[in-house]
């Protein structure tokens, strides 16, 4: 699958109406589908709790696609409905492999979607460290986890492991979840824990985020 690039961004957005910014962050979407063909994943998502508040995430084949993101006219000029708006509270750039997941497109899991339905969501990005082990055996692991989650868990939406390219022993998890109780219900099929067991001998928690959030545009994410 080779090395790929996760970007996770925060946004604060203000001085407009809601409608408007929705329109303006799915022009930018569109213009991104249509002219940037290395842009993996392009999913905007605002916040519940806070509706000011929105986080994007990005996935990228490699660093040349990342560093591209913007650099045509188009997509320049789609963006300009946001600029003078935009606060960015912060975000994080990772050099990854995608090894295994449910329902993002980037990795070749699904289908190319330019809408994202609205409505409520969960989306979690946890972080985790690895024992020792031979990288097959944890990939065989990993895939069997999404094997579990994609048959039984049908209000996962998004379930994507990406391994750190330079620090191999960590991973990142990008979940998306339909709604709270769905969230609530990650982990407990009878098939899914049984996939899971082997993990507990391997796994370091090391941290995440867990926020309601109302996805509102997005490229590659099924």
């Amino acid at each position: 699958m080779g090395e790929q690039v996760v970007r996770r961004e925060d946004f604060t957005i203000e001085g407009a109406p809601a409608e408007e910014i929705e329109a303006a962050v799915a022009g930018l979407v569109d213009a991104v589908e249509e002219h940037e063909p290395g842009t993996l994943v392009y999913a905007w998502y605002r916040h519940v709790d806070d509706p000011r508040r929105w986080t994007v995430w990005e996935v990228y084949p490699d660093q040349e696609a990342a560093s591209q993101h913007f650099a045509t006219r188009d997509v320049r000029q789609a963006s300009k409905p946001l600029k003078g708006r935009l606060d960015h509270d912060g975000g994080v750039s990772t050099k990854v492999e995608g090894i295994a997941g449910k329902g993002v497109a980037g990795m070749g899991l699904g289908p190319r979607a330019s809408g994202l339905p609205p409505g409520d969501k969960v989306v979690v990005r946890a972080e985790f460290t690895m024992a020792d082990a031979p990288a097959a055996e944890v990939e065989a692991v990993v895939a069997g986890l999404v094997a579990a989650v994609e048959e039984e868990e049908t209000g996962t939406l998004t379930y994507a492991w990406y391994r750190h390219v330079e620090e191999p022993n960590r991973w990142t998890v990008l979940e998306v979840y339909a709604d709270d109780e769905s969230q609530k219900q990650h982990l407990r099929g009878p098939k899914v824990r049984e996939a899971s067991k082997p993990l507990g001998d391997l796994i370091d928690f090391a941290g995440g985020t867990g926020l309601g959030m109302q996805a509102i545009a997005g490229k590659g994410v099924s």
